[in-house]
């Protein structure tokens, strides 16, 4: 299992709001950031395998920008909204790759079974945790979605920050910057 913190202050108390990967999560990144852009990173990569996307569908772009430390990324997913029995309003995202290897991790934060689904649980954890300032103290705004009834596609746009490491072999890794506490 993975975690990953992300704090808040409460009365001089440190709160954990957590992300948990769950059991047997098919991503391994430990924080939300990180984990929306290897989600990302890894729609955009089975795009352009014709195996898993026969139809040539490009709803994820994703571009990264050493030169300012960030990834850019944008989306346009075909989703369908409905209305539960509780009466609230449900966005699913339709899932359009083919083959996909993909397990969210039994017991996980993030539990959508479909690829695109779990991009948009992710996306609007992050606005959420965006809009809470007691978690986003420099008031950032990295992460834009709507949904358009009319067309059926959740869309958005994403702005990460990114850190740059190297691994043992030298190979530079590179990761999404944690800017929520």
């Amino acid at each position: 299992m993975g975690f990953a913190n992300l704090h808040s202050t409460t009365e001089g108390f440190i709160n954990m709001t957590s992300i948990n990967l769950g059991t047997n999560s098919f991503f391994k990144s430990m924080t939300a950031e990180a984990l929306l852009l290897e989600v990302i990173t890894y729609m955009q990569d089975k795009e352009l395998s014709i195996s898993s996307n026969s139809t040539g569908k490009d709803f994820v772009q994703i571009t990264y920008n050493l030169n300012n430390m960030t990834a850019v990324s944008s989306f346009t997913i075909p989703a369908i909204q409905s209305i539960n029995d509780s009466g609230q309003v449900v966005t699913s995202g339709s899932d359009y790759l083919q083959g996909i290897t993909f397990t969210p991790g039994e017991g996980g934060t993030f539990r959508s079974s479909g690829l695109s689904q779990y991009l948009l649980e992710i996306v609007t954890f992050l606005q959420i945790k965006e809009a809470d300032l007691l978690i986003n103290t420099q008031n950032e705004n990295n992460i834009f979605s709507s949904y358009d009834a009319d067309d059926k596609i959740f869309s958005g746009n994403i702005t990460l920050p990114l850190t740059v490491s190297f691994d043992d072999l030298g190979r530079p890794v590179i990761t999404a910057k944690e800017y929520l506490l």
